[in-house]
């Protein structure tokens, strides 16, 4: 099998993480080709 079984907890941790930084977590899905899953977190720049 090509596929392994995880935990389960990774999408749970990146949740976790992306609400802590003020981001998201976006998926996207197409049958027969696989999900997408993007991490989203903003980058806070500091003014001089």
């Amino acid at each position: 099998d090509e596929f392994a079984q995880g935990t389960g907890l990774g999408l749970a941790i990146c949740k976790t993480i992306a609400e802590r930084l003020d981001g998201d977590i976006l998926i996207t899905s197409e049958e027969g080709k696989g999900s997408r899953f993007t991490l989203k977190i903003p980058v806070r720049t500091s003014r001089l």
